[in-house]
């Protein structure tokens, strides 16, 4: 049996759009199965809770061409609804399930570049996504390509093979994948030998849904943002952080650095909590290292007023979040040992840049 078969019905990944919403989950194939819940369906709630058995969910992951729309935080409410807890729920954009249904294809399709056509009412959108593996976990990134506009069906084909043999020039790519309903039909003739000519070729329906279904699987096998699975990745889009952070603390010779928080985690959605034990000290040590450069920063947190108390009984707990994509919030605050010592009350905070 698969690794994905023995997850049955336990990672789900859901594409919304403004018809329906597309429902992957994995069963008793490698393959993720798929199902269609009109947008408009009075018991959506009720079809997704029929699909799951809520307490045996382990990730739910929502995927949408905007994360931020009015649809996505109605169809988040809408999951919770059918009983699936907030905690195990998470929020991605296309790309990033795009990202995740690429890396858990045969490594051969994405050797060098991947390339990703979408078609939505006459626009044609390009996107490449690149792998450095210059580090492990690999840091993965989409970058937009040539857009194109159709004045109706008529030169279609030819415009699309123009477009695509100056894209591919001089680029080495491994696959191409083409999404959405106005690629099908027999209107790719030369266009379709222009994308096949040294590359692999598919066209992706439920493209993103899988994605996201894939998502969820990595992400009850590691941390958010870590990439889990057979190939460990960073997914650096838009919406995601782009530094870890890490916290410093005793060791027996110097100080040692703990990470807490991943780069590539959804501003949004971020939020990290641990607990250090802080003994005769009145600052919080962190460090911030980019993903891009691998350069890296001391911050510091003030934390004065801390009570004295005996060696190892003063736990502090540290929270985590994100007013931006660029900024993270950290909250110190003072829990005390258990009954030996009462939480002080006392809190401290500040905003990081990362």
């Amino acid at each position: 049996m698969t690794r994905l078969a023995e997850q049955q019905r336990r990672h789900f990944g859901c594409n919304v759009t403004e018809d329906d919403i597309r429902l992957s989950f994995v069963g008793n194939d490698e393959e993720p199965m798929t199902v269609t819940i009109p947008i408009n369906h009075e018991k959506e709630d009720c079809a997704v809770a029929g699909a799951c058995e809520p307490e045996q969910v382990q990730a739910f992951v929502l995927t949408a061409k905007d994360p931020d729309s009015d649809i996505t935080v109605e169809c988040v409410e809408k999951i919770q609804n059918a009983g699936i807890p907030e905690s195990v729920i998470y929020v991605q954009d296309y790309l990033e399930s795009f990202v995740h249904f690429v890396v858990h294809q045969e490594p051969e399709l994405w050797n060098h570049a991947v390339v990703l056509f979408t078609l939505e009412q006459g626009v044609l959108k390009s996107y490449e996504m690149i792998m450095k593996r210059q580090t492990r976990p690999y840091l993965v990134q989409v970058y937009p390509g040539p857009v194109k506009v159709f004045d109706g069906n008529d030169g279609m084909d030819e415009a699309f093979a123009e477009l695509a043999m100056n894209y591919f020039r001089k680029k080495l790519v491994s696959s191409v994948f083409l999404s959405g309903e106005e690629f099908e039909g027999n209107w790719m003739k030369r266009s379709l030998k222009v994308l096949c000519a040294g590359r692999r070729v598919f066209q992706g329906k439920n493209l993103f849904s899988k994605g996201a279904c894939y998502a969820a699987l990595d992400f009850t096998m590691e941390k958010r943002g870590s990439g889990g699975g057979e190939v460990p990745f960073i997914y650096l889009g838009e919406r995601n952080t782009k530094s870890f952070i890490g916290i410093l603390t005793e060791a027996r010779i110097g100080k040692e650095c703990r990470e807490v928080m991943s780069a590539g985690l959804f501003w949004r959605t971020c939020r990290v909590v641990c607990e250090v034990m802080a003994d005769d000290t009145e600052e919080i040590g962190l460090v911030v290292q980019s993903a891009y450069t691998g350069e890296s920063r001391q911050e510091v947190i003030p934390i004065p007023g801390l009570p004295r108390r005996p060696k190892r009984t003063t736990r502090l707990k540290i929270t985590f979040t994100c007013k931006n994509v660029r900024c993270c919030h950290v909250l110190v605050e003072d829990i005390g040992f258990g009954e030996f010592f009462s939480p002080s009350g006392l809190s401290w905070e500040k905003d990081i840049p990362i």
